[in-house]
């Protein structure tokens, strides 16, 4: 692809031969950039970088960030994330995950609230579809054909053609998605679309200059694949008369939800083929000793409860930081009050794992409440 733009004088990476340097989440994000700027109330033109002379109205006008200032917030919720998650055993969004361990029947996963089997599916819908630009609002929009696709499962992403090595996801929080027939079109704010050669800009990016902004995206869709669930695994290889070696035996394996809270699955010999399991004959001298499990697990966006986990992640992670997010009046006013710390303390308020601080607090509150509880015995 190629870009015309205006030569840059105070530098910046030249177009086209830029590095995409945003931090990509290793785990889906309970709390997205673009959801903390719009829970902030922070102007997303300033905060991607992009100069917008018309801010949005109902939003603080902020100095316009860096991306050191978008990785840091990045890293503190992400570490918010995981200390909540280490709490409440279950993802704060739903993601899939993939774990090998010792087995028994039913097997208890290491997470809570199993929604489904499976491992995670990444099809691609479209490479490099054309993106379109709207001036008034600023949106660019992209019309894909998605018939076999529900509009949860589609996902947008920097092109690989521009990004080869990580393919950046594109946020679409809170934006509008129309389906119609066979199709879907997303209309996504410009400020979100800025090309991975300015990323890293020293200098502010002209709002209405189109060659500063994407011209084409990937669109995937992000589903379950139900062929491919667990495997069973012996200690030792063994033929069909038992004779075993001393490598190991491996069987694909069908599970099932016995228990979605708690996360317990079995798991039964298997193989898969034209869209069914079929029982299959599997090496039965001695109990497998190890099972690995796919599953997807956590919370469903859009309850109250993941809007509460959302403000719990930005709580504990205003605690953390060391300095306000932005200048934006909105965001500092909370971000105060999430770093004092009470004169007066009480017991349970001290022994908190998170940290003395009200967001400390308030985020071990909510999630000593929403903890996956597990018995003994099932």
């Amino acid at each position: 692809m190629t870009i015309n733009v205006t030569p840059v004088i105070h530098g910046g990476p030249p177009p086209g031969t830029g590095m995409y340097l945003m931090d990509t989440p290793v785990i889906d994000p309970a709390v997205t950039l673009a959801e903390y700027c719009h829970i902030m109330k922070i102007n997303e033109n300033g905060f991607w970088g992009v100069n917008d002379p018309d801010p949005a109205v109902g939003s603080d006008t902020c100095l316009i960030f860096d991306l050191d200032q978008r990785n840091q917030l990045l890293h503190y919720l992400e570490e918010a994330q995981e200390e909540i998650e280490q709490v409440t055993n279950y993802p704060l969004r739903a993601r899939w995950i993939e774990e090998t361990l010792y087995y028994e029947c039913p097997k208890i996963a290491s997470m809570c609230r199993v929604l489904e089997v499976g491992a995670r599916l990444e099809t691609i819908v479209e490479a490099d579809s054309p993106l379109e630009y709207v001036s008034t609002p600023g949106y660019g929009t992209v019309v894909v054909s998605t018939a076999a696709y529900a509009k949860a499962d589609l996902r947008l992403y920097y092109p690989v053609s521009l990004v080869p090595d990580l393919q950046p996801e594109i946020d679409v929080a809170y934006i509008e998605i129309d389906t119609g027939a066979g199709t879907t079109t997303f209309y996504i704010p410009r400020c979100r679309l800025v090309h991975p050669a300015y990323v890293d800009y020293d200098l502010p990016i002209p709002y209405n200059n189109n060659a500063y902004f994407l011209d084409i995206l990937d669109v995937k869709a992000i589903t379950t694949d139900p062929s491919s669930q667990g495997t069973l695994v012996w200690p030792h290889k063994c033929s069909g008369s038992c004779n075993c070696g001393c490598s190991e035996q491996t069987q694909t394996a069908c599970l099932y939800i016995t228990n979605s809270k708690i996360g317990a699955i079995t798991a039964k010999p298997a193989t898969y083929s034209s869209g069914t399991w079929h029982t299959a004959t599997a090496c039965l001298c001695e109990t497998p000793s190890k099972v690995t499990l796919r599953y997807k697990a956590g919370m469903l966006r859009g309850s109250t409860k993941t809007k509460q986990a959302m403000i719990a992640v930005i709580r504990l992670a205003h605690s953390k930081m060391p300095f306000a997010p932005c200048s934006c009046q909105y965001a500092t006013t909370w971000w105060t009050k999430d770093i004092a710390i009470p004169d007066v303390l009480t017991r349970e308020r001290l022994n908190c794992n998170f940290g003395l601080s009200n967001g400390a607090w308030q985020a071990y509150r909510w999630a000593q409440s929403m903890r996956c509880l597990r018995g003994g015995t099932l």
